[in-house]
């Protein structure tokens, strides 16, 4: 299907310890190997043991001591209704930051390109590893976005006020919380939880972002581009 697809199997297969092959039906993206009309030819290569290994990391996230649940990607707390949440955040114990807002986005490095990216959190690049936390729409104060070392324990207080809230993982509801329920949970790092199937040729992920055009180039720089490029009709010279 797409990275929504590949991301429920990830989780699915993680159980298992099987690696997943991501096939695109439409345009690649960071977790599809291949176009679905080249399937055939990626699975007769998959089952001759043509391919490399690609571990991905997981966020371990446990609520009120629950069991951990996972996520490739992120973990999302958002306010349901019109009002605002109210978050703290603590970092291996020590107090970060205390806010009002939209909510707080939890990525792994592959999430940060996400979710987390659009809401102007820091985009990890390849090699980069640790949490990133981005708060969503503080209303005041100065809540920068976190990168927290790989090692480290985040512990979230959400208090949903009036409105309520939910709890996302990897793009889908996990819970709902009633009004003036709040919830403790805390996130780490779970290294090398789920394996994808690499077959080589892959576009990196920045040549993705830009492809796709989820990085673009300012305007200045575009317009520069024009002019170098721009000929005239007639002479075919440069203008």
């Amino acid at each position: 299907g797409g990275e929504g697809t590949t991301l429920a199997a990830l989780r699915t297969a993680a159980l298992a310890q099987r690696p997943v092959l991501g096939v695109a039906c439409g345009s690649l993206g960071a977790l599809t190997a291949v176009t679905a009309p080249d399937l055939a030819d990626a699975l007769d290569r998959l089952a001759a043991g043509d391919w490399t290994e690609r571990k991905l990391p997981a966020l371990a996230v446990a609520s009120d001591g629950a069991a951990p649940w996972t996520g490739v990607n992120d973990l999302v707390l958002v306010r349901q209704g019109a009002g605002q949440v109210s978050i703290e955040i603590r970092v291996d114990g020590e107090l970060f930051i205390r806010f009002a807002g939209d909510g707080l986005v939890v990525a792994t490095p592959l999430g940060s390109s996400a979710y987390t990216l659009a809401a102007g959190g820091p985009m990890l690049a390849p090699g980069g590893y640790g949490l990133v936390l981005t708060p969503v729409a503080p209303h005041g104060g100065c809540c920068p976005p976190l990168v927290a070392g790989p090692d480290s324990t985040v512990t979230v207080l959400l208090d949903p006020g009036h409105g309520g809230a939910r709890i996302e993982l990897d793009g889908q509801i996990h819970d709902r919380l009633a009004q003036h329920a709040p919830r403790t949970l805390t996130v780490a790092l779970r290294p090398e939880h789920a394996t994808l199937v690499m077959l080589g040729g892959e576009e990196t992920m920045l040549a993705g972002l830009r492809r796709r055009r989820v990085i673009i180039d300012s305007p200045r720089m575009l317009a520069r581009d024009d002019r170098e490029t721009a000929v005239e009709p007639e002479s075919g010279e440069r203008v």
